[in-house]
């Protein structure tokens, strides 16, 4: 089942950028009116705010300093959008085997969503959180430009539609990210591993 929603969600990804662009002399043109393109609530206004991925050093699945602005931003834009719930992904490069990379994903999503949480996100907004190992690249490539864009845990907007439709946004949440501050590390997980990885 999971493995159909996220599928399900890629493709929609994929052809949602496939009808939106096209490629002229080797650049990226969006054909969208900037009004839709950017939409508030909108996954393309999630990903030029705050970004949705969270960057993992090689064999490692804590949170990097460089990277807590970045998940407060994440949770700074949620907060905007109390209606919107998140599905978070942890995924590993080439390097390694398969189990060992589902283990380590599972981990890098766990870690992305302890970060979030104490940031001020729900846990009750974070509706799914799983690896996806090395099978599922984000990036083809076998250099280190391409493994690290895929050492990552990936937050992907679950109901991104709900965002025309919220109440208006209660105060953020006391959290780290608050006057400034940075966000706390997460040391451990309190989001459950899985007993068995289920195959992707």
């Amino acid at each position: 089942m999971k493995s159909k929603i996220w599928g399900t969600l890629g493709l929609s990804v994929l052809l949602a950028a496939c009808s939106d662009e096209s490629c002229r002399d080797g650049q990226v043109v969006s054909t969208q009116p900037e009004s839709q393109f950017n939409q508030p609530g909108s996954v393309a206004d999630f990903q030029a705010t705050s970004g949705d991925r969270v960057y993992f050093d090689f064999d490692k699945y804590n949170v990097r300093a460089d990277q807590k602005d970045k998940v407060c931003s994440m949770a700074q834009w949620l907060s905007k959008y109390p209606n919107i719930d998140i599905m978070v992904g942890g995924y590993c490069d080439e390097r390694g085997t398969t189990e060992y990379n589902l283990a380590l994903g599972q981990q890098r999503a766990n870690s992305t969503a302890n970060a979030l949480k104490t940031a001020g996100v729900s846990a009750g907004r974070i509706k799914e959180v799983c690896s996806r190992g090395k099978e599922h690249p984000l990036v083809e490539g076998h250099d280190e430009k391409a493994w690290q864009e895929n050492r990552v845990g990936l937050v992907v907007l679950a109901n991104p539609g709900c965002a025309t439709t919220a109440a208006p946004a209660a105060p953020a949440p006391a959290s780290d990210c608050n006057d400034g501050a940075e966000c706390s590390s997460n040391a451990a997980s309190d989001v459950p591993m899985p007993e068995e990885i289920p195959a992707m």
